[in-house]
């Protein structure tokens, strides 16, 4: 019997959910990350590698958009650039210890 439009016996995935095994692979990311951070020594880090770290992490916990406009995104991402490159070194450690350190409850 050929699919019928508007047919409603679908026992599918429901629409939003999660596949099992993406949701799983990504909680044990989430582990093996969380376990990595407590052995990254920030302190020794130059500026250029706490940033490099700060873009690399942003990719994995802000969601990609879609669709964005390019002109409005420029001007945000550069002024929090220059924000970041303005601050002191060990404000900047001391502020990514911080966070590191309440996301992980300690």
């Amino acid at each position: 019997m050929p699919f019928k439009k508007g047919h409603k016996l679908s026992n599918g995935r429901p629409k939003g959910s999660e596949n099992k095994i993406s949701s799983e692979i990504k909680y044990k990311l989430q582990d093996l990350m969380s376990e990595a951070f407590t052995k990254i020594d920030i302190a020794q880090m130059n500026q250029v590698q706490l940033l490099k770290l700060i873009q690399i992490g942003v990719g994995y916990l802000i969601p990609k958009l879609k669709y964005t406009e390019i002109s409005e995104e420029e001007n945000l991402h550069s002024d929090w650039i220059e924000k970041v490159m303005s601050t002191d070194p060990k404000e900047l450690h001391k502020k990514i210890s911080q966070s590191i350190q309440y996301r992980h409850g300690k």
